[in-house]
């Protein structure tokens, strides 16, 4: 992705591999980089329709009962598709207005967010088709009379992903239909279009959490109850609309708010439980266990939440959310994550540390860093010299266990001047990471040179 004239960003490239960590002083832009790979993966999740079948296609499809499709052709087209189209949203801006919701930092005409080639590379859609579901398919039993059917038709498009010949096979399973009505040409096609991005794509849900979270946490129903009349209008879906309305907040904080609000059933007393099992080892869900050592509860009829202390006594100690402390109120909307997981999913989170001790910050990146294998994307900014160090050294674990494709799935930029640079491999002796050494020796520096002085004044004094 390129980024250009954004807040402090001038001119930067970036691009999401596995794991993707943004380091740097504060005010250099990391969190806006964030928000525009955000920005695009939720326009490709909610917005993007494919056009790789056309109204021809499917009254061919109708007509023979099978479509066949190579991959590689329907993985270009889309691809050529994604390019243009989100690029394209650069022209009259509105998309990224109603996004960043701040004039300063997106400037209409000046400012623009685009991605490349890379970005939406052979290899990328290739493997995702071929990782994807063997079929999909839609059913059709309500066309309101269109064409002929009615209510009590039933009528199937199954897309299959049939790998020797590396071909999307579609069928239809249903009536005759002789007078094909245009509105359900129409329905069909999109259909179709829709299955085919979910093989090619496999647009699973991101989820952003921002710096902002903690307040977010405690103040969710007032937050809901001061939006509620905008019902979290997606920046995609206002961009034809010219209703003013109450001051918003950059989209990816009120998605934030909007993922809390579905996720609760995941901890609510009827929720079904994740089995983390299919994402962790046994040691990573022992990690997660030290991190959120209790559970946290949501009570449907009073809308609270709680946290219950995981101990061993009849009756169990409950707290308000309210009373927990920073860190919990921190890790809160990683346990929803966890609760939630997916392959193919993609977490943006400012500072995972935050109001995390050391020693948990440690925990933190090493529960992020084993998701790697599971397909589970992450974005993450950070200061904490901490979790960069430990992410170094997981790096060289995988490196000594001869999985060196996991530490190649990570990717470091560093934020300095206006400009973003790919640190490459930062487990390698001879990376450019500007580390937190310098800060610390200046501070230990600063310390023993005062001591000396504070000495040696002490000793003036004695002699006279």
């Amino acid at each position: 992705m390129r980024i250009q004239n954004l807040g402090p960003i001038k001119d930067a490239r970036i691009k999401m591999n596995r794991m993707t960590v943004l380091v740097g002083a504060n005010g250099m832009g990391k969190t806006l980089a964030a928000y525009s790979l955000f920005a695009f993966r939720n326009w490709l999740e909610t917005s993007f329709k494919p056009d790789v079948v056309s109204t021809k296609d499917t009254k061919k499809l109708l007509t023979d009962k099978q479509l066949i499709l190579p991959v590689d052709t329907c993985a270009e087209k889309v691809r050529e598709q994604v390019l243009a189209e989100f690029n394209e949203l650069n022209s009259n801006s509105d998309y990224f207005v109603n996004f960043f919701r701040d004039s300063e930092v997106y400037v209409k005409g000046k400012t623009k967010i685009e991605i490349e080639k890379a970005d939406v590379d052979e290899k990328q859609f290739q493997s995702n088709a071929l990782a994807g579901s063997r079929w999909r398919l839609n059913d059709f039993n309500d066309f309101n009379n269109v064409g002929g059917l009615n209510k009590k038709n039933y009528n199937i498009v199954r897309v299959e992903l049939d790998e020797l010949s590396s071909s999307l096979v579609a069928t239809y399973e249903g009536i005759e239909i002789n007078d094909i009505d245009n509105s359900m040409i129409n329905e069909f096609t999109s259909s179709v279009n829709g299955i085919i991005k979910e093989i090619i794509l496999d647009p699973s849900s991101s989820f952003y959490m921002p710096a902002e979270r903690i307040g977010i946490n405690v103040f969710r129903t007032q937050l809901n109850n001061q939006i509620i009349n905008d019902i979290f209008r997606n920046p995609s879906h206002i961009v034809d609309e010219k209703t003013n309305y109450v001051e918003r907040y950059p989209y990816p904080i009120e998605a934030y708010l909007k993922f809390i609000n579905n996720a609760l059933s995941s901890i609510s007393s009827s929720g079904q439980k994740q089995d983390l099992s299919l994402f962790v080892s046994v040691d990573t869900a022992e990690i997660i266990k030290r991190l959120i050592p209790g559970e946290f509860t949501y009570n449907r009829d009073t809308n609270t939440l709680a946290y219950n202390l995981s101990d061993t006594k009849e009756q169990r100690s409950e707290l308000t959310f309210n009373l927990l402390s920073s860190s919990l109120k921190s890790l809160f909307g990683i346990d929803l994550f966890l609760k939630n997981l997916k392959e193919g999913s993609t977490l943006f989170i400012d500072e995972p540390e935050m109001n995390l001790h050391a020693a948990r910050q440690k925990d933190i990146i090493d529960v992020l860093y084993t998701l790697i294998p599971s397909a589970i994307n992450t974005v993450l900014s950070t200061h904490s010299d901490y979790l960069v160090k430990a992410l170094i050294n997981n790096m060289l674990k995988s490196k000594l266990e001869g999985h060196p494709e996991t530490a190649e799935s990570v990717s470091v930029y560093q934020f300095k001047d206006g400009t973003i640079e790919d640190l490459g491999d930062i487990s390698d002796e001879q990376s450019n990471l500007d580390n937190f050494d310098a800060t610390t020796d200046a501070i230990n520096d600063e310390y023993y040179d005062l001591m000396e002085k504070l000495a040696n004044k002490s000793g003036d004094q004695h002699e006279r």
